[in-house]
């Protein structure tokens, strides 16, 4: 399995990297989905069809779920779970934090990983049982680049930590509010709270051990997948906010790793008021 993994991984990698060619063409023609900060441009289409269309080509019997196109049923086959461009309003305005986001799960569970951050050339990988690497548009093989494995002390109390959170797209007014609530109560506790705008370059970041602790209501399947397996293989944790974690449940909260326990995430969890999604 772990040969086959390492297959999989590599394959996902070289799809990332070869759709830096067409983000580069920065085709920003703006489309609106739900409201006008939740963003589509054609480049985010034109990656996701060249994705599906060479994963369809080597392994024409897997599922795909896309954020903007094709979305299969989710069950135990092999599924890539597929952000284009995480971070859409990010790429249109060229703020430096976006990234392809390829996750595969067999069994419903992820077991690769990988974001590559085009503008700042960071491409973040992870197998199950692989390890988590960062590296580079000149990868050339698994293991190449800096391997991520936090083992510094962990925090103790949520004053001494980093936060990472998303509001999201949506302008529902009360969810809004619940929101804006529980962001408040973090400020009023946290060392800080940091928002980069995308979801999968956040758990990078916690991979990477640059930031403690990130959460995020309201959250789907393709922002989160290939994350999961990053921040996992770092050595950190991934739960659901005061619940288990399922990749289809729209709520989330990781820590990077390190030495000690998860106690502030009990601490966390106290502060949350729960905000309701329906499911992927």
């Amino acid at each position: 399995m772990q040969s086959e993994i390492q297959t999989l991984l590599l394959f996902a990698i070289q799809l990332c990297l070869k759709s830096k060619e067409i983000i580069s063409k920065n085709n920003k023609q703006i489309e609106t989905k739900e409201n006008v900060t939740d963003l589509v441009t054609l480049t985010d289409k034109a990656v996701e069809d060249y994705i599906i269309t060479e994963i369809k080509k080597k392994y024409p019997h897997h599922l795909f779920i896309g954020e903007e196109s094709l979305r299969q049923e989710f069950t135990d086959q092999p599924t890539w779970i597929i952000d284009p461009i995480d971070g859409t309003t990010n790429f249109v305005h060229s703020f430096p934090y976006f990234c392809v986001s390829i996750g595969l799960c067999i069994n419903k569970e992820p077991i690769v990983g990988v974001v590559f951050n085009p503008l700042q050339n960071q491409l973040f990988y992870a197998g199950k049982n692989l390890g988590c690497y960062l590296s580079n548009d000149q990868f050339k093989d698994i293991g190449d680049g800096k391997k991520l494995f936090s083992t510094g002390d962990l925090p103790t109390s949520l004053s001494h930590t980093l936060v990472l959170t998303e509001y999201g797209a949506s302008k529902q007014q009360d969810i809004l509010q619940l929101k804006l609530d529980n962001i408040k109560r973090v400020i009023d506790t946290a060392r800080g709270i940091r928002s980069v705008g995308s979801a999968a370059m956040s758990m990078a970041l916690i991979a990477q051990g640059v930031a403690d602790l990130y959460y995020e209501y309201g959250t789907h399947c393709w922002d989160i997948c290939a994350g999961v397996v990053l921040v996992r293989e770092s050595g950190g944790i991934v739960e659901g906010v005061n619940s288990e974690f399922g990749l289809m449940k729209r709520n989330l909260v990781c820590m990077r790793g390190g030495n000690g326990d998860y106690k502030v995430l009990k601490e966390f969890n106290s502060l949350m008021v729960h905000i309701d999604y329906p499911s992927d």
